[in-house]
């Protein structure tokens, strides 16, 4: 089987590659940049690539540099 394709090592490819590594699919990720970025690209990180973060253990990494997380789109953001 051919690897599945992620395009952009960001909030939402790296996840997203570790949950299908996580089912036993091959996963490739490529990225526009060479190196790893200092800033954070993202204006949102949706509920669902939070709880992927969750399962990760990443979250706290994640939003300890943030403004605040939102954990549902109706919640009140709150600090992580």
């Amino acid at each position: 089987m051919s690897p599945i394709l992620i395009v952009g090592a960001g909030p939402v490819g790296l996840p997203m590659a570790s949950e299908l590594a996580r089912y036993g699919l091959l996963v490739r990720i490529i990225d526009g940049s060479a190196h790893p970025a200092e800033t954070s690209r993202a204006i949102v990180v949706w509920s669902r690539t939070l709880e992927l973060l969750d399962r990760l253990a990443a979250r706290t990494l994640s939003c300890g540099s943030g403004t605040g997380c939102m954990p549902r789109p109706s919640a009140a953001a709150r600090p992580c």
